[in-house]
């Protein structure tokens, strides 16, 4: 949980990625860690997805999370095995 906060303050102070919040019902960002100045060994991308609260056209709250790209991340290849 501590991540995911640090994670998500610093995706908003940038704006590349704040600017992206521009009021539709859903916000999905591949968040570069090293941009950001965050090391966790493996991972080097995380996917971040925000939907819109209900009755809000302002407020978003973070729906899911999980790591994109890294070495210590699975990808699902279809015709060559597997996972990789």
């Amino acid at each position: 949980m501590e991540f995911l906060d640090e994670v998500v303050k610093k995706v908003l102070k940038d704006p590349d990625y704040a600017r992206k919040f521009n009021g539709g019902g859903k916000v999905t960002l591949t968040v570069n860690l090293k941009k950001l100045g965050i090391n966790v060994e493996g991972i080097d991308q995380i996917e971040l997805v925000f939907l819109k609260e209900k009755g809000s056209s302002t407020i978003y709250y973070l729906k899911t999370a999980y790591p994109k790209k890294g070495w210590a991340v699975e990808t699902y290849i279809p015709g060559r095995g597997g996972w990789q």
